[in-house]
């Protein structure tokens, strides 16, 4: 079973937060992107952080329910 990509910081926006990707493409604004959300969370604004994180073998031959 793989859990597909999904674009929750679009749907964070659709419920009215804000909400930014970061992966691989961005990730030299990791500082700037954390510091924005503590700045909107801190403004009492919901603030999604999608983080896109490598593939491991952390999990491998584990069972989760």
């Amino acid at each position: 079973l793989c859990i597909q990509f999904c674009e929750y910081e679009t749907v964070a926006v659709g419920y009215g937060g804000k909400g930014v990707k970061l992966d691989r493409s961005n990730q030299d604004q990791m500082k700037q992107v954390f510091a924005e959300a503590q700045k909107q969370c801190s403004q009492g604004n919901s603030y999604l952080i999608n983080c896109y994180i490598g593939k491991t073998s952390f999990r491998e031959g584990s069972i989760s329910v």
